[in-house]
């Protein structure tokens, strides 16, 4: 039998999370992330509750339903910190950021353009605009992506070399 606990997280993030990992999600697949979140994991204190009451997590306007073990639920908690909500949105954003890069990289390397590529990947994956917008994406892949088509090219064709 196994347990469902509540995260706040981005709307991406969620979609990504559900697209990879199912609904409710079974972050057991990837054991990292499932040893990272069940090791943040501590049973339900009241103690410094009303401390942190007044704060909000305005960019986390979803929640996302994750299924974790019986005995994990019982011997290590139910309940994440502030920080730990944070540090566990981080690792699932590099994630899903990684994945959107692995797919828009090559395409524009081989010399589609960005407005397809992007649209592609939105419509290919289910990444709404109001998921992940499309200005989003674009900005996020200006920023971190660094592509050189030099660079793919020479490595196509030494394959293409070693094959033949």
């Amino acid at each position: 039998m196994a347990f469902t606990i509540q995260v706040p997280c981005k709307s991406y993030s969620k979609h990504y999370l559900e697209l990879k990992y199912g609904d409710p999600v079974l972050l057991m697949r990837d054991k990292l992330l499932y040893r990272q979140l069940v090791l943040s994991l501590e049973k339900n204190s009241n103690r410094y509750r009303k401390k942190y009451e007044s704060l909000a997590f305005s960019n986390y306007t979803e929640v996302v339903n994750i299924t974790i073990k019986r005995n994990d639920f019982y011997r290590l908690g139910w309940d994440l910190t502030r920080t730990e909500i944070v540090e566990f949105n981080q690792a699932i954003e590099m994630k899903a950021k990684t994945f959107m890069h692995a797919f828009i990289a090559p395409r524009i390397a081989v010399g589609f353009n960005w407005t397809e590529t992007i649209e592609s990947f939105q419509d290919e994956f289910g990444f709404t605009e109001d998921i992940w917008s499309f200005e989003a994406i674009r900005k996020e892949c200006q920023r971190n992506l660094n592509i050189d088509r030099g660079e793919l090219f020479k490595r196509i064709l030494n394959n293409i070399n070693n094959i033949v």
